[in-house]
């Protein structure tokens, strides 16, 4: 919670820094002093001086950075604290990143870290990572954490990450990327580090449309080139999650990844919805969407320049033998469904698998896996065209692997109930449905404070149905008046 002397006017801020005596504020060549009203004043933009700041700093305190330009070899260290970091907007202010990274989130065991970062532009183009969040094994992670505000640059000519992290076997990293900008720069999030593997991610519930995700909302993505370095702008293995929503974006795709070796799983869940996708690098994208493990939704986009008008969906282990110990999916493998007659189906971890049974270690037998249809409904292509989910035919085995109306559900006009997916009035929905069929009924719920809500129902059992899916509330929480820090330096960097 944000304590109430917090609130007081930027000019009466601003007064204070000026009258009162050494010690309560901060000047050149000076070291980081606290002020009074737990707002600390960085003595320059100097990766040392905001260290210094972010030392002094207790939950719940705002650590101001002057306007300038620096160069950082070093990230700052934010560990198992909840506190903001703000700049002074990100015109007014360049930091230059040569080192790793510019920012490292972490949190003690049992701790937590729900920092902001907020009011820079980086400078990527000789770095790793922009900001790090890190869940090493015995740790905690920094959850409910939020980057906004920011401008990500990247003149290096291939991708570069500017969030990337991963949790570990006790916690996921979720926290809010919003309100950015993002130049040939991306996101990379796994849901555990990749010497864990996964199991613990996929032995949680489902929970479509909770909080516990990485959300990416209301960004813009620059991509120059679709095809400079490997470009998406947002990707997830092991576990993760994420939510990709009201984002501008151009030149790359969405994607997710499917188990590709040995102990390492594929990505758990995704949510992709009310985004412009565009292509403006004539005839060089090729698809807008591509998701390859786990399962989700994807519904209310708007694409337009691409090649192919698809989502398509494919499964690695259906056609490519990247996993030497356990194989291909073809049936004679110990970690998939094997149900007969269908070649290895449910392949472990496959476009429409869900939650195992039970936490697996890697060891005989591997756990039964839930099944979780995926949805698609009104994403508009060029010239207005229903995009659909698509298996991509590099194989048979990816054909016989994900088939619609067991694995996915498209879009379906008109809809009797039977097959696809129907939009329209809760009213309008047919009474006869047959298992798996899904329903956005656009005259329900109240999630989105800014425009048309909707929730999905699902056909459970015959003729039957039930509310299966409803988005988490947008804005998101982090933004809401009265959750999110305030930022008093003379440029004012605000939130929705």
């Amino acid at each position: 919670m944000i304590k109430q002397y917090l609130r007081l006017p930027l000019s009466f801020l601003l007064a204070w820094s000026m009258v009162f005596a050494p010690g309560s504020r901060s000047h050149p060549g000076s070291a980081a002093v606290a002020a009074p009203l737990d707002v600390i004043l960085a003595a320059s933009c100097a990766q040392a001086d905001i260290q210094a700041a972010v030392d002094l700093t207790q939950d719940g305190d705002t650590v101001q950075v002057p306007a300038g330009s620096c160069s950082w070899s070093e990230p700052v260290a934010l560990h198992n604290k909840s506190v903001a970091v703000t700049g002074p907007g990100k015109v007014h202010i360049t930091i230059t990143v040569t080192g790793r990274s510019a920012f490292v989130l972490t949190a003690a065991h049992g701790g937590n870290n729900a920092s902001r970062i907020s009011g820079f532009t980086f400078d990527l183009t000789d770095a790793t990572y922009g900001i790090e969040l890190i869940c090493d094994t015995g740790q905690g992670c920094a959850q409910n954490w939020r980057v906004d505000h920011n401008e990500f640059l990247n003149h290096s000519g291939a991708s570069i990450e500017a969030i990337y992290g991963y949790g570990n076997t006790a916690c996921f990293p979720y926290g809010l990327v919003d309100s950015n900008t993002f130049y040939d720069a991306r996101m990379l999030i796994y849901g555990e580090a990749y010497d864990t593997g996964g199991n613990s991610r996929w032995a949680e519930p489902l929970d479509l449309g909770a909080q516990k995700s990485l959300y990416v909302e209301d960004n813009i993505f620059y991509t120059t080139a679709y095809n400079a370095g490997y470009v998406n702008w947002i990707d997830g293995n092991v576990g993760s999650r994420y939510v990709f929503r009201f984002n501008t974006a151009y030149n790359a795709w969405t994607e997710t990844h499917s188990v590709q070796g040995d102990d390492h799983r594929a990505q758990r869940l995704w949510e992709i919805y009310n985004n412009t996708m565009t292509c403006n690098d004539t005839g060089n994208c090729w698809m807008p969407m591509r998701m390859r493990g786990g399962t989700g939704v994807v519904f209310n986009n708007l694409v337009s320049g691409y090649n192919a008008d698809n989502i398509f969906l494919d499964n690695v282990r259906s056609c490519f033998d990247y996993a030497q110990n356990w194989g291909m999916c073809t049936g004679s493998s110990w970690i998939d469904g094997n149900t007969p007659g269908g070649s290895g189906w449910l392949c472990r971890d496959q476009p429409g698998a869900s939650t195992d049974a039970f936490l697996w270690d890697f060891s005989t037998p591997a756990p039964a896996q839930q099944k979780a249809p995926m949805y698609a409904w009104n994403n508009k292509g060029n010239g207005g065209v229903e995009i659909p989910f698509t298996v991509l035919d590099f194989c048979d085995l990816n054909l016989l692997h994900i088939q619609e109306n067991r694995d996915f559900f498209n879009f379906a006009d008109p809809f009797d109930g039977i097959s696809g997916v129907g939009i329209g009035a809760l009213a309008d929905r047919p009474a006869a449905c047959m298992p798996g069929a899904g329903y956005w009924a656009t005259d329900q719920g109240g999630w989105n404070a800014f425009g048309q809500d909707g929730v999905l129902y699902q056909c459970s059992a015959a003729h039957t149905w039930e509310k299966y899916y409803e988005p988490y509330p947008y804005p998101h929480s982090l933004r809401h008046p009265g959750t999110e820090q305030s930022v008093y330096l003379p440029v004012v960097v605000k939130g929705p």
